[in-house]
């Protein structure tokens, strides 16, 4: 599967994004009532949500993609397409709008990005994937409910990623105060590195390996073979 490097240029990616917003100076306003506008894109794989908005992401046979906003905020968005990864962010600063939500129906799902105080939450499982990774920085939260051979998470700052469905593998890494929840993702083996205050919640039902450094915490359930190192006032429990 991609290794955790790939997540750390999906967040690489998206701080840079923040800290451009935050650069650009006076921003526009939304204006006029709140309305859904249906767009066109390449095929998707992923999408990094890069600013405060709300993203739903349902599987299905056909893509379509609507946003859900006023509507030169809506036009401000960018449609930029890269390897299959829509870059949501904005063209021009915002100072002021109404709420964002984009609604992303896809076949598959390979990677999820978010940067900042957005959310992103998925209406029905993926199911069949081989790989997907998933990056949170900031505050934002992801929810997702999924099937794949191998998965890859990695989050900073005090977000949250929540994680539902089965994986062979599970690979997580988490730096700062963000919390991984998957106890509801039944995982055949685990893999996790913390540093600082975040917790991780798994399942696991084969080898788990777990280095901590801090005073990050593993909960875990299932009938795990559990390999700890650890430094700091760290601990592995079970469930």
């Amino acid at each position: 599967m991609r290794k955790l490097t790939l997540l750390v240029a999906i967040l690489s990616f998206l701080t840079s994004q923040s800290i451009i917003a935050q650069a650009w100076g006076n921003g526009i306003d939304g204006e006029g009532e709140v309305i859904k506008q249906e767009i066109s894109l390449p095929a998707l794989k992923g999408f990094d949500l890069g600013f405060g908005g709300d993203v739903i992401v349902t599987p299905g046979a056909t893509q379509k993609i609507v946003i859900e906003g006023q509507k030169n905020i809506i036009d401000n968005i960018k449609r930029d397409v890269s390897n299959g990864t829509w870059r949501i962010s904005y063209i021009k600063s915002v100072d002021n709008a109404k709420p964002v939500t984009v609604y992303i129906t896809i076949p598959t799902i390979e990677y999820v990005g978010l940067s900042g105080s957005g959310s992103v939450k998925s209406t029905g499982k993926f199911s069949g994937l081989k790989d997907i990774d998933i990056a949170v920085s900031g505050s934002g939260d992801i929810t997702l409910d999924i099937d794949a051979k191998d998965t890859g998470v990695r989050i900073s700052g005090s977000g949250e990623i929540n994680l539902a469905g089965t994986t062979q593998s599970l690979e997580v890494a988490i730096s700062g105060s963000g919390d991984v929840m998957t106890k509801d993702l039944v995982a055949s083996s685990c893999k996790i590195q913390i540093s600082g205050s975040g917790d991780a919640a798994v399942h696991v039902n084969g080898d788990l390996e777990t280095h901590i450094s801090g005073s990050g915490d593993v909960r875990y359930r299932g009938n795990a073979s559990v390999t700890a190192k650890i430094s700091g006032s760290g601990e592995v429990t079970k469930l």
